[in-house]
């Protein structure tokens, strides 16, 4: 997959580049140039330059991809008429796809960081409680209004996720060409048709829609696209589009360690920010160092719990919170949460919330017990499938041996289910996607 490189729309192109602890963190692009900002040395090394390895290609990619064609609604004739966002998943969604395949392809980032990068971004999407409500084109419209407003309850309001959520569903998209052109064709030969249209036109901007998304799509393979645009980003998907991971010969599992790419990137955020140990995938928490909740799962363990952003977890099991290293690894919260796995305690895993002077305690709910839902989670890297077989049932949650009917006609592969060494497949009732 490549961009129309042999197609430029600029006369020439300029990064410019800050490399400054004050200065850092942008990323913004112009037609023929983008103002590109890091922290000082964060292309020192390749674990250093992991967190930013996708800015200057992804960037890049504006040139084509949201400068030169844009959307016909975030082109407005005078400045009086509002920018709408409903196609940012293709504008953003796109580009992050293209970034990050362009940054791993340059050597900016490994392959292997690459699919722990691709695991980590997914989980996190299907970890959002607000799927339940809120779909990818709204993320979009909501736009400007979902760009900083803080971490508190912000997996239930969603963020700016038609970035991630484009990236999944045009790994989608790309796959499924691969698919249905027998690997004669990719993404690449939509791209060349979309993104080169005109030729080599210098700079310029020239808007679409998504029926014209659609006809490239279908001039490239004949297939229903238009659904396929209604299905992922129209409407409301409890879990993330993990289609084109599947389809690629990938799953993700869960593991009760990180991968090697996200201890780095949690080793840079912790020291930029002051993070706390991970464990949103085990309690539905999101932490600061000194124990401070920044966000909490909607629906889950900790929110079922009364904990709510703002609170501070001062003790577990009655052992005062600290944090022994930088890297989370001995932490009174972990600790307790390991001994959880074996435990025969039938009471949950209780914790102190509040202040300096005055501390209440709560207690998870019965029935949520973390002795009950495995160890700690993290999303593991992407594993590769010894098979991937074409797939056909959309309601399947993968596609390996074993498929196990559910209540709702959709299917389970029992090597899913093994992922934290037991199987428990129904858990009050009802099919639970992760189950560990």
């Amino acid at each position: 997959m490549c961009l129309p490189s042999h197609l430029p729309h600029y006369h020439v192109y300029h990064f410019l580049l800050t490399l400054s602890d004050i200065a850092g963190g942008e990323g913004l692009e112009h037609g023929q140039s983008s103002d590109n900002g890091v922290d000082e040395k964060s292309f020192e090394s390749q674990k250093s330059q992991l967190a930013d390895a996708d800015l200057l290609s992804h960037e890049f990619t504006h040139s084509w991809n949201g400068k030169y064609r844009r959307p016909y609604n975030l082109y407005q004739p005078d400045f009086a008429t509002m920018q709408q966002g409903s196609l940012l998943w293709v504008y953003e969604g796109m580009t992050q796809y293209l970034g990050n395949v362009l940054a791993a392809r340059s050597g900016l980032k490994s392959q292997a960081a690459y699919r722990d990068m691709l695991a980590a971004s997914a989980a996190q999407l299907d970890y959002k409680s607000g799927r339940e409500w809120r779909p990818t084109e709204d993320t979009a419209i909501a736009a400007s209004i979902l760009r900083s407003d803080g971490p508190a309850w912000s997996n239930w309001r969603r963020g700016q996720d038609y970035y991630q959520e484009g990236e999944l569903f045009w790994l989608d998209a790309d796959t499924k060409i691969r698919e249905l052109s027998n690997d004669q064709k990719s993404l690449t030969n939509f791209l060349h048709l979309f993104l080169g249209k005109g030729g080599n036109t210098g700079p310029l901007i020239v808007t679409y829609n998504r029926d014209e998304l659609v006809r490239d799509l279908n001039n490239v393979v004949q297939y229903d696209w238009a659904t396929s645009f209604h299905d992922r980003i129209d409407l409301i998907n409890p879990h993330a589009d993990f289609d084109g991971i599947t389809r690629g010969g990938y799953k993700i599992v869960y593991q009760d360690h990180p991968t090697e790419s996200f201890e780095t990137l949690m080793k840079a955020y912790g020291r930029r920010a002051g993070t706390g140990p991970h464990v949103w995938y085990s309690l539905g928490l999101q932490l600061g160092a000194d124990g401070t909740i920044h966000d909490v799962r909607w629906g889950n363990l900790a929110d079922k719990a009364r904990l709510a952003p703002g609170q501070k977890i001062i003790a577990a099991k009655g052992i005062v919170y600290k944090t022994d290293n930088e890297d989370h690894h001995s932490n009174t919260l972990v600790n307790a949460i390991e001994a959880a796995k074996t435990s025969k305690d039938p009471n949950p895993l209780p914790g102190a919330i509040g202040g300096v002077h005055h501390a209440s305690q709560h207690r998870l709910p019965r029935g949520h017990a973390l002795s009950r839902h495995g160890p700690r989670r993290w999303h593991q890297r992407l594993h590769r499938r010894d098979h991937c077989p074409a797939r056909q049932a959309r309601n399947w949650i993968c596609r390996g041996s074993n498929p196990v009917a559910t209540p709702s006609g959709s299917l389970l592969c029992r090597e899913t289910l093994m992922v934290c060494g037991h199987e428990s497949a129904l858990l009050n009732g009802k099919y639970q996607r992760h189950v560990c």
